[in-house]
């Protein structure tokens, strides 16, 4: 036993490619956990949570995700839907589990991890069997990364300590799916966190030195349209409703990995000289073009949301995905942050009247400064370093 107590500390922070909203926050968390505590003598890795070798569970679960919510979003809603019925859910659940329990029992065995944090529900089952195969004290969290809306896959496992980032979906953790369960052999730690974020986001009085290290005129109106790494899918069509109504704000659009709508974008500011475009790929200080915005058109995922919140700027979502992102969109939409609208013409509008309406935009800014997120990581990183620690 004394041994087990002094092995020395070794994290394990489990990710999926699917999209931006698991990676970032494993990311962001260990970039913390680091600042908080240079002098700590433990190693963290982050790993992604499928081996090399498992090219079937890669294509259907990341490149799947990332093809069918760009392209087909009705498609990927139904499959989003029918995973959350139990039979499907288990299905799914041995699918995927197989050849990720043998990879991560070689792997976590080999590298003698203490703690485990898990950002993905998929990896959590394997998680948790290599844990009992191991018959060995590990420290296993799991840290739903959704702040509103939640599939129930998230708690297919009973036996988890777990992280929230809202009430709203610990209740609906709760009242839906039956967790925590009632009859569990041991007390579980549930613990509810402000969302996790980079503190580079946070909101500025003045941003005209800013404007001014960006190239961008400081004494216009500036609208950033962005949607993740992939860029906005409706981008074309609202950069062509700009141009019908002789746009007279500056415009940063950023297409991301997207290299076919940087071209399209480039080539559509030439054919529009008079309009001001710029067009970017993908770049490395988006909170900088978030804080020298005074809108943000965008899609609805968690941590872009929560990004463009922590800096006070309003939101226009001209998409989101069903069910995954809903909860995103009603949390703004209902405390009059911003506003969900499918159409070019009603967004331009929005945009018209929150840049013309004085009136209007100051009492948008003061909701979105009544709403507090911060952008500090400090509790989270306390409870996975300090308070883990102790229960070990």
């Amino acid at each position: 036993m004394e041994k087990e107590h002094m092995r020395k500390r070794k994290f394990l922070f489990l990710y999926l490619n699917t999209g931006n909203g698991h990676l970032t926050p494993a990311r962001r968390l260990k970039e913390s956990i680091e600042r908080y505590y240079p002098e700590e003598d433990f190693h963290i890795d982050l790993v992604h949570g499928f081996a090399q070798s498992q090219h079937i569970a890669r294509f259907w679960v990341e490149t799947g995700y990332r093809v069918s919510s760009a392209t087909n979003p009705a498609m990927y809603s139904f499959t989003y839907d029918v995973t959350q019925r139990r039979i499907p859910l288990y299905i799914t659940k041995m699918l995927v589990s197989w050849r990720t329990t043998r990879y991560l029992y070689r792997l976590i065995k080999e590298k003698n991890y203490t703690d485990i944090v898990c950002f993905h529900f998929m990896l959590t089952p394997s998680v948790r069997r290599v844990i009992r195969r191991l018959e060995r004290k590990i420290n296993f969290t799991v840290v739903v990364t959704d702040p509103f809306s939640v599939h129930g896959a998230w708690f297919i496992e009973k036996d988890i300590d777990i992280v929230f980032f809202s009430e709203e979906v610990k209740k609906r953790a709760s009242d839906a799916y039956g967790f925590p369960p009632k009859t569990l052999w041991r007390k579980q730690d549930i613990k509810i966190f402000p969302f996790i974020l980079s503190s580079i986001f946070k909101p500025i009085d003045d941003y005209s030195e800013l404007r001014k290290k960006l190239g961008l005129d400081p004494n216009k109106k500036m609208v950033l349209v962005a949607g993740g790494g992939e860029g906005l899918p409706n981008m074309m069509q609202l950069m062509a409703q700009f141009a019908l109504q002789k746009f007279p704000y500056t415009i940063v659009a950023v297409c991301g990995r997207n290299k076919s709508a940087y071209t399209l974008l480039t080539n559509f500011a030439k054919i529009y000289p008079k309009m001001d475009i710029r067009a970017l790929g993908y770049i490395n200080n988006m909170h900088e073009y978030i804080q020298a915005s005074d809108c943000v058109v965008t899609k609805a995922g968690a941590s872009t949301v929560m990004e463009i919140l922590a800096c006070q700027k309003p939101i226009i979502f001209s998409t989101f995905i069903h069910g995954q992102e809903l909860g995103n969109v009603q949390f703004v939409v209902r405390n009059k942050l911003g506003w969900f609208l499918r159409s070019p013409k009603a967004i331009h509008e929005k945009i018209d009247q929150l840049f013309s309406d004085a009136a209007y935009r100051k009492s948008i800014q003061e909701n979105l400064k009544s709403i507090s997120i911060p952008s500090d990581n400090r509790a989270i990183s306390t409870y996975i370093v300090e308070e883990k620690r102790a229960l070990s």
